[in-house]
């Protein structure tokens, strides 16, 4: 089976129609609000808006936390969180960001690349519920790779 034929494969498993049709729809109507398209800003909200959402349990160490993101992201089949502590720097790996790019297969070129955005929205509320300082921020370091890779970081 070929790249293409692979990535065809799992676009029509792995995101169902009804939400192709409906996210495809939304995502349209958001745009056409917004000739730039979909703000960054917006998708970030909409982040924070979930993890508000979304509570995670009291955390007593780095490891609880990681798990407690991955029973989380489990729930919605996107994917799980790696944290590593490099220095002064909170490394956050999220494998699976709602399949990467597949998604533009299933929903078209339109749609962008929200998801990332999106989900960095997530990670800086939950930091922020915990107590994190304001001054902390989630920044995006890498781009999505096809299977949905994407690393952050929180620094000052």
């Amino acid at each position: 089976m070929n790249a293409l034929s692979n990535t065809d494969y799992r676009i029509q498993r792995e995101c169902s129609k009804q939400w192709r049709r409906l996210l495809s729809a939304v995502i349209f109507e958001l745009q056409s609000v917004n000739s730039a398209g979909i703000s960054p800003d917006m998708l970030r909200r909409i982040g924070e808006r979930f993890a508000n959402q979304s509570p995670l349990p009291e955390c007593k160490s780095l490891a609880d936390l990681e798990q407690a993101m991955c029973k989380l992201w489990n729930t919605m089949d996107w994917g799980a969180t790696v944290l590593q502590v490099q220095g002064r720097v909170m490394r956050i790996v999220h494998h699976g960001a709602d399949k990467g790019k597949l998604l533009v297969g299933a929903l078209g070129n339109d749609v962008g690349e929200w998801a990332p955005q999106l989900i960095g929205g997530v990670y800086q509320q939950w930091f922020s519920t915990m107590g994190s300082s304001t001054l902390l921020q989630v920044r995006m370091i890498s781009e999505i790779d096809e299977f949905g890779t994407v690393e952050y970081q929180l620094s000052l």
